[in-house]
């Protein structure tokens, strides 16, 4: 059966390569009248990496290897709460969850209600009699909650903490809840960074308007370093990936205060960038902060270890400050996770302690 469902996930996918493949253009059109901040290059960015992703067997099989081998004796329901911040949120917790042999009850997001269900559809249309587990969607957080056996979610700290509470009201063992805590990303440069790599920085600040916890939010750059280099590729960015028309109207608000407190900032093609103290602002807002010497950005980085997705940096900026591997992101792939990441790996030992 799980062979089956491999290769009906990555038939489907290779479907959807096609921005023309009619089920995926008509569920970005709907998710285009949908109340969010996506815009159509972004949504076409993020569904292209995700679908060249699951597009490939090799790479598909090896996320999977070890849930693979054997079906779960007893399929588990598992609940998914789509958050919604991006493009396809929750689409590698369905995949999983479907290809471990267990059945996914997908709860949508109002920001995104059509581009996991239509995947779903192709997948089904693409897998006949292997889909005994069919994938399924709730309404609502009740709905989710009351016929699963198992729950995957992930927010903020107060989002998180209502899931385990609500999880914990309906029965559901603390082992059998997996959450994802949203976590910062931050960017340390060091001045000596070329055109490449501030154009592939830009990707990673405005891509999907900040709403990705893979966006960076708080820049760290030298004393005294000119921004221009930088605000140029931010501009440049916004020439092929335009912001979303509420982006500016959004951000008109903080954009105000720093002008009446007369705080340094930049503004304009839906950036908004603020120089000040390492406090992390409003989606869409980057903050540039200061560092003296790289000791105090290090020093900064493991006091709030915790609450990281992330830091983007270049490798040499990387080894200065002494940064963990599984912290490190390239410049221009805080938005193209691979598969077998850590998040995934989180996922596949979670469902193959769900099979055991």
């Amino acid at each position: 059966m799980l062979p089956d469902r491999l290769a009906a996930v990555t038939a489907a996918a290779r479907a959807w390569q096609d921005p023309d493949f009619p089920t995926r253009a008509e569920a970005v059109v709907s998710t285009l009248g949908a109340p969010n901040r996506f815009t159509e290059e972004a949504m076409a960015y993020a569904i292209n990496h995700q679908m060249h992703q699951l597009g490939s067997p090799k790479k598909l099989a090896a996320w999977i290897e070890p849930v693979q081998s054997t079906a779960p004796a007893l399929p588990v329901s598992v609940g998914i709460a789509a958050e919604g911040a991006v493009p396809l949120d929750a689409l590698r917790a369905m995949m999983g969850v479907w290809l471990a042999g267990h059945a996914p009850v997908v709860r949508l997001s109002a920001t995104s209600p059509h581009l996991l269900r239509a995947f779903a559809e192709t997948i089904a249309a693409e897998a006949g009699s292997a889909s005994a587990e069919p994938i399924t969607f709730a309404v609502d957080d009740a709905h989710l909650l009351t016929p699963s056996t198992a729950l995957i979610a992930s927010g903020d700290a107060d989002t998180c903490a209502s899931w385990t509470e609500r999880g914990a009201e309906t029965g559901l063992d603390s082992e059998r809840v997996l959450l994802h805590p949203r976590g910062t990303t931050v960017a340390v440069i060091d001045g000596t960074e070329d055109f490449e790599e501030r154009v592939a920085l830009a990707e990673d600040v405005l891509l999907h308007e900040g709403l990705s916890p893979a966006n960076v939010a708080l820049l760290w750059a030298p004393v005294g370093l000119d921004p221009d280099p930088y605000f140029e590729a931010f501009s440049g960015f916004r020439q092929v990936m335009p912001a979303h028309p509420d982006t500016d109207g959004v951000l008109e608000m903080p954009r105000a205060f720093l002008k009446a407190a007369d705080l340094p900032y930049a503004w304009g093609d839906g950036v908004l960038v603020s120089r000040g103290a390492p406090d992390v602002q409003q989606p869409g807002h980057l903050r540039w902060s200061e560092y003296e010497t790289p000791d105090a950005v290090q020093s900064w980085i493991a006091a709030h270890r915790a609450g990281l997705h992330g830091v983007v940096a270049a490798s040499r900026v990387t080894e200065r400050l002494r940064i963990a591997p599984d912290l490190h992101i390239a410049p221009g792939e805080a938005h193209r996770e691979r598969l077998c990441s850590a998040a995934d790996r989180a996922l596949i030992d979670f469902l193959a302690r769900l099979g055991g």
